[in-house]
């Protein structure tokens, strides 16, 4: 389904969710954090990391989700790269680059796929979504 938005079309199926500080990528089995969630919907989600971190730079990836307000763990999920970017940010340096990755899920398991419509429902209860942020001022992880 395709939506309209600021004039242009919009691809996602989904509504996406700005998530606050304390969501992250993981290791696939552990909580050891290599990335800052940006935004998730129920067809996948976007995340900051900085390109040292040790992220396989082929199609598809296997992680985990760690929503801390929510007290909620994905370990284990699959999920195709749809775009990675670097991002630009207001760092002196500039020696670390910063990269935005998206990626939709896919292979999802029953448990995996209720617990995840579950966090969206409940953000959307909440109002919580809005449109995400482009240019940074801060360095965002």
């Amino acid at each position: 389904m395709l939506r309209t938005k600021g004039g242009a079309m919009e691809r996602r199926e989904d509504r996406r969710i700005k998530m606050n500080r304390d969501s992250f990528m993981t290791k696939k089995n552990s909580k050891k954090k290599f990335g800052r969630i940006i935004d998730i919907s129920r067809g996948g989600l976007a995340f900051y990391y900085l390109q040292t971190a040790s992220i396989p730079g082929n199609y598809s990836i296997e992680f985990g989700i760690w929503l801390q307000e929510q007290n909620l763990f994905l370990p284990n999920v699959i999920a195709n790269t749809i775009s990675d970017t670097e991002v630009e940010y207001h760092n002196p340096y500039k020696q670390i680059p910063l990269r935005r990755r998206s990626i939709q899920f896919c292979n999802l398991s029953f448990d995996q796929t209720e617990q995840i419509h579950s966090a969206c429902s409940s953000f959307f209860a909440e109002k919580r979504y809005e449109p995400e942020q482009t240019h940074f001022h801060f360095h965002p992880l």
